[in-house]
């Protein structure tokens, strides 16, 4: 599994940050004890701070996904605080992340996400916390660190689209485009997954890549990508891939 050299504009500034960015949550125990060991807790002794708000910009009538993702960390034993960006202030966002070990931000619409976190200065707190707390993100939560989000189902389904068009693939009135910027690679999570996403292919992924000039990992519902620092890894029990520019190189 590669390791790659630290070439993120944001994150060479953070002294030491720890990331998990998962494709589909905490499914199986290699991923469980990936983030027990960021955190340095086992995992039955986490506080993870779960912020749930990308899927109230999903317009999809069954939030099954959100429930698992949910109920698989309070299954492992781990308490669990909802934060809603939406319900609170930005001071209490603030509060309520202070005191957990993981901030952990859920799938989901990431438009409507990235929209939120600039409306609750997320995008300034997060990484001032990563100094003492752990990442991880699930679906559109690890796609909004990226640079960029052109590996997001609505824009992959557009090709060619532009940086004004993107910005509008949330709600109306409440979608961006800007990222938490944290790392330099993208990445397109449900590798294998739901039918939903079946019209997403490797060729267009690859489009995509090409276009951007930004490597991309390809995951799926078992395999995540840890950051720690400039220490890059991909780990899990599933497949994935990694794409770059011009190249495809599959593991």
């Amino acid at each position: 599994m590669p390791k790659l050299p630290c070439r993120m504009a944001h994150s060479c500034k953070i002294e030491y940050m720890k990331l998990l960015l998962t494709s589909g949550g905490i499914t199986n125990d290699t991923l469980a004890d990936e983030l027990s060991g960021l955190a340095g807790k086992p995992f039955s002794e986490l506080k993870i701070g779960f912020i749930p708000s990308a899927a109230f910009g999903d317009t999809s009538d069954n939030k099954w996904w959100l429930i698992d993702d949910m109920y698989r960390l309070k299954n492992r034993g781990a308490r669990v605080a909802i934060i809603s960006l939406a319900d609170l202030t930005p001071e209490e966002i603030a509060i309520q992340l202070e005191t957990v070990d993981v901030i952990f931000v859920g799938g989901g619409q990431t438009f409507y996400l990235s929209w939120l976190m600039q409306q609750k200065g997320l995008t300034e707190l997060i990484p001032r916390l990563l100094e003492s707390k752990v990442y991880a993100g699930i679906s559109a939560g690890s796609m909004i660190v990226t640079p960029k989000l052109l590996t997001v189902s609505f824009a992959m389904r557009q090709p060619g689209i532009s940086d004004e068009e993107l910005e509008e693939l949330g709600p109306e009135g409440r979608s961006s485009a800007q990222t938490l910027d944290l790392v330099d690679f993208m990445l397109r999570p449900h590798m294998n997954g739901e039918a939903k996403f079946a019209d997403i292919t490797q060729e267009m992924i690859q489009q995509v890549v090409d276009r951007a000039g930004i490597s991309a990992y390809i995951l799926d519902d078992n395999s995540a990508v840890r950051v720690v620092d400039s220490d890059v890894t991909v780990v899990g029990e599933g497949e994935w891939m990694l794409l770059h520019p011009s190249t495809a190189s599959v593991k």
